[in-house]
């Protein structure tokens, strides 16, 4: 959708400006969130618990209102544990879900 509020399709050189927005994103340690939906009528979506339950979601035919960076700051002890295992010899340190861009932020 642009700034006016009509939508637009998403060429590859938009898909190639997103990625990079989120590359730069993630390059400083920000967690991204891309905010999309999908019209739909309002009587296809169910009501009931249980029909929700086993409702699969729509996929495709997004129309994508923003990306947004989070700060994801490291938990409390992170820094204490990495530095412990630099010292006791571990040469690689994984972190959870994070890109791998990320890492070198911490």
């Amino acid at each position: 959708m642009d700034i006016d509020g009509q939508l637009v399709l998403l060429n590859e050189e938009k898909v190639e400006y997103f990625k990079k927005a989120i590359e730069d994103m993630a390059s400083g340690s920000l967690c991204c969130v891309a905010i999309a939906y999908r019209p739909c009528e309002a009587e296809t979506v169910p009501t009931g618990e249980d029909e929700l339950a086993q409702w699969e979601l729509p996929e495709g035919d997004l129309v994508l209102l923003e990306i947004v960076g989070l700060k994801d700051p490291c938990r409390k002890g992170v820094r204490e544990a990495v530095e412990l295992c630099v010292k006791a010899g571990v040469k690689n340190v994984e972190f959870w879900h994070q890109m791998l861009m990320q890492k070198s932020t911490i």
